[in-house]
């Protein structure tokens, strides 16, 4: 996975999120809505899901992101998501 260049964001909705494409053949897990607008203004690159243990750290790990989602040019999610495989959750 790509390391964040700038932000990496916080999703409130974590806990589907583990791989591309679960072993169940669900598809990967949608943007939340909550970040939509940060893929507006992260046209071109990424939008990440951070641990919800690290939402108040000003320096997240690279285990710490949970995965994240490609933006498109037009500012909008591509479908593309890549799970993190180093992710290992924070206690609580």
């Amino acid at each position: 996975m790509e390391r964040p260049a700038g932000r990496g964001l916080a999703s409130p909705t974590l806990a589907a999120m583990s791989d591309d494409r679960p072993p169940s053949g669900v598809p990967a897990p949608a943007l939340p809505d909550a970040l939509r607008a940060e893929a507006a203004a992260n046209a071109g690159g990424w939008v990440y899901a951070i641990d919800p243990a690290y939402h108040s750290a000003r320096r997240v790990p690279p285990d710490g992101i949970v995965g994240g989602w490609r933006i498109g040019d037009d500012g909008r999610p591509t479908g593309e998501y890549r799970a993190n495989p180093n992710h290992r959750p924070a206690a609580p």
